[in-house]
């Protein structure tokens, strides 16, 4: 597999880092980047089976067209945001040509990560009673003056890895989240996040005014617990499972503790390929995912601006 990485920024080239001999070339409209290209069209179609792509959400849509057309498989930076239409667009053209799209969450791979779903589809908890996720960063200034200043970044940016295990191992659908609250404390965009699933059994925070990096999974069962904090690539991440004591009484308990190199991204390509010759895409997935993400957006109180108009279009 032969890979081209459109948009050589932070991701980009961190992705091309992973991909070593099967990089075939970069592409970047910004020549500080030092990508092989500035433009897709300039980029001979033979030099590459698969085009990764690390770009703003808007950019995304017309690409993968583009891509598809050209009997390209593709792997996208989360979230891919698509209405019905555009998805039965997209999986006309990926089934037509037999091409795979795939979009990445890479933090699927953390293994404390895989041993926290595994627990949910296990029935380890028994009947879910209550948790909470949280997902935030302190990055703000960062954003500001930058592409990333946009009305919903830090919702769009984080919150899908959160939503990715709520929909997929929880089985709540896009329709089932609302908001508490959404703020703008340092800048012109939502930067701080609350909502929940509307059942109101899992809150979930998500934010970039938190001056600490944090990962926070918890969720209580019937039978026991799963608690999971940090990311093996910040300072370490810890699963904590607890399985009940009855009538009561102190759990028993488990600690895994992980700490070291950063191996989601190589995971990531690994289950890409392995769904390349499963025939096998995620579009189903995004199109559920982007229906949460305008649940949370048009549930959110006091936000009036235009792009409130984008995700009506995805509930229609």
């Amino acid at each position: 597999m032969r890979y081209l990485i459109v948009g050589f920024g932070n991701i980009g080239k961190k992705r091309a880092g992973v991909l070593g001999k099967k990089l075939a070339a970069s592409v970047d409209p910004n020549p500080k980047t030092g990508s092989d290209y500035r433009n897709v069209k300039d980029v001979p179609l033979e030099i590459f089976d698969t085009a990764v792509l690390t770009v703003p959400q808007q950019n995304k849509l017309e690409l993968i067209k583009y891509f598809l057309l050209n009997r390209k498989h593709i792997l996208v930076e989360k979230p891919l945001i698509i209405n019905k239409e555009e998805y039965k667009t997209l999986n006309q053209l990926a089934t037509r040509n037999n091409l795979v799209v795939q979009t990445s969450y890479n933090h699927r791979f953390e293994p404390n990560m895989k041993k926290f779903t595994e627990l949910l589809e296990s029935g380890f908890l028994g009947k879910i009673y209550h948790g909470t996720f949280i997902y935030s960063f302190g990055n703000i200034q960062e954003r500001i003056g930058t592409w990333r200043e946009k009305e919903y970044s830090v919702l769009e940016e984080i919150a899908p890895h959160l939503l990715d295990i709520i929909i997929n191992h929880l089985d709540y659908k896009g329709k089932d989240f609302v908001t508490f609250t959404a703020r703008k404390e340092e800048s012109n965009i939502f930067d701080h996040w609350v909502f929940s699933t509307s059942d109101h059994k899992i809150i979930v925070e998500t934010s970039s005014i938190t001056w600490k990096n944090t990962f926070l999974l918890e969720l209580f069962g019937s039978l026991g617990s799963i608690h999971l904090s940090g990311l093996q690539k910040w300072e370490g991440s810890e699963l904590i499972i607890r399985k009940r004591v009855f009538p009561s009484g102190k759990p028993i308990e488990k600690r895994i503790f992980r700490k070291g190199l950063d191996n989601t991204w190589k995971e990531d390509f690994r289950e890409f390929e392995k769904n390349v010759n499963l025939n096998k895409n995620s579009l189903q997935n995004d199109l559920k995912l982007s229906k949460a993400l305008a649940h949370i957006v048009l549930t959110a109180p006091n936000t009036k601006d235009p792009q409130r108009n984008f995700y009506r279009q995805i509930l229609k």
